[in-house]
């Protein structure tokens, strides 16, 4: 990660009757440009004082050096502030070879070594790697154009769009009920996809295990999800449509952990998604392709992940939970409520979207929170009798 900041230091003025003073404060007015790798800072250089006009980081070019503005134009350089050249203009777009940019009212192609090769007359919305204007109509390429291209409008966000060497681009996808979702097939250090078979929480993290285990027992104990239940304002079978309570305390029964942080088999060939969503163009999208250790990383705070639909080999009734190995997760995030709510998932087929609102009366309020962190889910099921409250 490359970040561009600015670090501004006052000295204070010496009181008038002071005839002497010793102040060993600078003032300073300096734009840094610093390196982070793996989290932990790699390089920091002082590259410019125009701490009111900084270069403004816009795209990284296939060779991994940068394209950047500021008031005089644009400028390409590298992670350690060295300028390689500068046209007086601004960068739009990466594309094979160099970058297209904006010098004054035209678009022109520029090669990595800053030269002008060609003018773009009529510069597309959707720029292809290859310099091509593209757009969706039943598969066929056609060229258009707009008069409000954004800057800093990277093809390299695509899968495929920028097939650089330090393979600095991310696939996105439309994900399902319209979330879009991005991935890497490869996060780095043990995170690739793989064929490997996902390994039991028991086996791998017995620590976790054993957390798992006692939350779930809780929860299976628990008589808000009991056969027998009273249906009665306020208790869990007055939430939960009779169709899902009845196979609630079953689900939480027959759920099978695995170890989620440590799988790297994808996403899609394990089942963790919708039922209604079409397996097939599922397993094909990017997200479909990820392996499900990235969604741990993306998400440190995911404590479980639970199967919704049986394709792929995966058990039918689903069953399958992946649960963060991490004490520093689990134990503060995985509780009764948490395997009542990968129960429902298991049990239902539906998503974090579209389970909340299967629900009974519940409130615009808590649909909103629940829209904002999953883990909202936990809270109302606890309030709604369907899991052992949280003691300290």
């Amino acid at each position: 990660m490359l970040i561009s900041w600015v670090a501004i230091e006052e000295c204070p003025s010496a009181p008038a009757e002071v005839l002497v003073i010793s102040n060993p404060c600078v003032p300073a007015r300096d734009e840094h440009l610093s390196l982070l790798r793996n989290g932990a800072l790699a390089s920091d250089v002082v590259w410019g004082h125009d701490w009111q006009n900084p270069v403004r980081l816009d795209l990284q070019l296939e060779d991994g050096s940068f394209a950047g503005a500021d008031e005089n134009g644009l400028a390409i350089f590298d992670a350690w502030g060295t300028r390689r050249w500068t046209l007086p203009g601004f960068p739009l777009k990466i594309v094979e070879g160099g970058l297209l940019a904006q010098l004054n009212e035209r678009a022109v192609r520029v090669d990595s070594a800053g030269n002008i090769t060609a003018a773009v007359e009529h510069l597309a919305e959707s720029n292809s790697w290859s310099g091509a204007g593209y757009q969706r109509s039943n598969r066929v390429v056609e060229q258009m154009a707009s008069s409000n291209l954004m800057w800093g409008t990277s093809f390299a966000a695509d899968l495929g769009g920028s097939p650089s060497p330090i393979g600095t681009y991310i696939g996105f996808a439309p994900g399902f009920e319209q979330v879009r979702v991005a991935a890497v097939q490869d996060r780095g250090g043990f995170c690739k996809l793989g064929p490997e078979i996902p390994p039991l929480l028991e086996d791998s993290a017995p620590a976790a295990f054993a957390h798992y285990s006692n939350v779930r027992t809780a929860a299976k104990n628990w008589p808000g999800i009991a056969p027998r239940a009273p249906n009665e304002a306020g208790s869990c079978r007055a939430f939960i449509p009779s169709i899902y309570f009845d196979d609630l305390r079953a689900a939480v029964e027959r759920q099978v952990p695995y170890d989620g942080p440590k799988t790297v088999r994808s996403v899609a060939s394990l089942g963790l998604f919708p039922r209604r969503t079409d397996a097939r163009k599922f397993a094909e999208s990017i997200e479909g392709k990820a392996p499900l250790c990235q969604v741990f990383i993306d998400k440190p705070g995911l404590a479980a992940y639970a199967q919704g639909t049986s394709v792929f080999g995966t058990p039918d009734p689903p069953k399958n939970v992946f649960v963060h190995s991490d004490s520093r997760v689990y134990g503060r995030f995985l509780t009764a409520a948490t395997i009542v709510h990968e129960a429902l998932h298991n049990s239902t087929g539906m998503g974090d979207v579209l389970l909340p609102r299967s629900l009974i009366d519940i409130s615009a309020e808590d649909l909103a929170k629940i829209d904002a962190q999953s883990g909202e889910l936990d809270r109302v099921l606890r309030e709604h009798s369907c899991a052992p409250p949280l003691f300290p």
